[in-house]
């Protein structure tokens, strides 16, 4: 079979279906899609929320609670306690199947009825504000994240200790403002970072030591805008930026940002990837649009 360009029903722009989807789709009995692909991508995000918490009362127990569900919803939404008990009979709800009326609106007037959980977390110990984690202990509005302690307002955290306003990190300690390092201990303001102590606005740097305002740089110590110093020279030099004041944080973002401007990035952050395209892949093979993705084979805009 060969591709086959099609006309998204929904933005009016052609998109081509490729051989291997004809036979993915053929092997999960399914039609091809009439959406574009980001499309299609605009339905799974408008379904799906995570982020945004909303005060409202259980319709179980009628305490107020936390929800991903507003409450304006039609649907009932169940605190985690009484979605967990034998309160919940989903059999109860059960209804049959006509085939003379279209599936989805079936599907509709069941969700409609069925309690939805007003928050995923499990295992959590002294924390709040929580969706879709596990096992963290005295965190506060964490999303998408397990195996955490201490940390407040991050997304899709793990393993990870003392952290403040992050996004992405695995192992990272002591940190503030930082997204997509790993393995990280006291850096600030930083972003696509690896093995990195003591430094902060970095941009992709690997096992660097006491460096600030530094880009593309590895194995390196006492660096400031990518240039060497002695500790002594370095030490003198940070205390000069303030940064223990909102308004040399704020300087010294200027001048960062100023100095990267020219400078030479990755066009992705990929690793071990064969036959792919997309960011942010680790050991992936004939991977097709797909981002975050990690130990993957054979998969299509996801």
């Amino acid at each position: 079979m060969e591709a086959e360009t099609r006309h998204c029903q929904n933005c009016k722009n052609d998109f081509v279906i490729e051989p291997d989807d004809f036979g993915f789709y053929e092997k999960i009995n399914v039609l091809p899609p009439r959406l574009c692909p980001d499309c299609r991508a605009q339905l799974r995000l408008c379904f799906r929320n995570e982020k945004c918490l909303y005060k409202r009362k259980c319709d179980n127990c009628q305490k107020e609670i936390i929800s991903i569900f507003s409450p304006n919803k039609t649907y009932p939404s169940w605190c985690p306690d009484c979605w967990w008990s034998d309160d919940l009979d989903s059999k109860k709800y059960g209804q049959d199947y006509d085939p003379k009326r279209p599936f989805f609106e079936q599907f509709r007037e069941l969700w409609e009825q069925v309690p939805k959980p007003a928050l995923v977390s499990t295992r959590d110990v002294d924390c709040s504000y929580m969706n879709l984690t596990a096992d963290n202990r005295n965190c506060y509005k964490l999303i998408e994240s397990s195996n955490n302690e201490n940390c407040i307002n991050c997304y899709w955290i793990q393993l990870s200790k003392d952290l403040v306003d992050c996004f992405f990190t695995n192992k990272v300690e002591f940190s503030y403002e930082v997204d997509d390092c790993y393995d990280c201990h006291s850096i600030s303001y930083s972003k696509s970072c690896y093995n990195c102590l003591d430094s902060a606005f970095l941009l992709d740097c690997r096992g660097c030591t006491s460096c600030l305002g530094c880009i593309n740089l590895r194995g390196q110590k006492y660096n400031i805008f990518n240039k060497q110093y002695s500790k002594d020279e370095y030490e003198e030099k940070l205390k000069s930026y303030k940064l223990d004041k909102h308004s040399g944080i704020e300087a010294f973002k200027k001048e960062f940002a100023h100095f990267i401007k020219d400078k030479p990035r990755k066009f992705a952050e990929i690793t071990n990837a064969v036959n792919s395209t997309g960011n942010y892949m680790t050991n992936v093979k004939n991977n097709r649009q797909c981002f975050h993705s990690y130990d993957a084979e054979d998969n299509t805009y996801c």
